[in-house]
């Protein structure tokens, strides 16, 4: 069976937009965008409590606490951090203690964990994806802010000053609120 050309590039097409999507979160879905970024993190959070040893190729993603979306994870991965700066085993326990060693930041801990797959590839995978999380969020802020600042700037060439600096900030990693 012989497919039509016009038929064929519309296939194409629809595969090529789907595997657009499958790439990107979609950002004008803020529930979609918490499932998403949250079982990132939770993969990323998960490899660095079951595999410590794995933190440095977390870290080379230059990975902070403030890229995280859900501020549990933010403080997990800050636990994690203190835990060794401070030469500390970082495991299931060590973790929960930090995070006040009740049965709260337990059950989180078990959720972190549970069916989390320890590969190294896994972890700066998905440390790559949520440091590009946060960067698409502070772009999102930014545009969210321009309408705002024009209004109280009135100095376009102001705002356009401010816009590049705040866009070279995001390019750069830095993510300021």
């Amino acid at each position: 069976m012989q497919i039509s050309p016009s038929r064929a590039k519309n296939e194409t097409a629809r595969r090529e937009e789907r595997a657009e999507s499958k790439q990107f979160v979609d950002l004008s879905n803020r529930d979609n965008i918490a499932q998403v970024v949250s079982e990132s993190e939770r993969a990323v959070l998960g490899c660095l409590i079951e595999n410590p040893g794995l933190l440095p190729r977390v870290l080379a993603a230059h990975l902070s606490s403030d890229d995280f979306l859900l501020s549990d994870h933010a403080r997990a991965f800050n636990a994690i951090i203190a835990l060794h700066a401070k030469g500390a085993p970082v495991d299931y326990l060590s973790v929960a203690d930090e995070l006040g060693g009740d049965q709260t930041a337990f059950a989180f801990i078990a959720h972190v964990t549970e069916g989390v797959v320890v590969e190294p590839k896994h972890a700066a995978y998905h440390a790559r994806k949520i440091k590009s999380n946060a960067r698409a969020r502070e772009l999102l802020k930014l545009a969210e802010w321009i309408p705002q600042g024009l209004a109280e700037m009135r100095d376009p060439d102001l705002l356009i000053a401010q816009i590049r600096e705040k866009l070279n900030a995001c390019s750069e990693g830095e993510i300021r609120s």
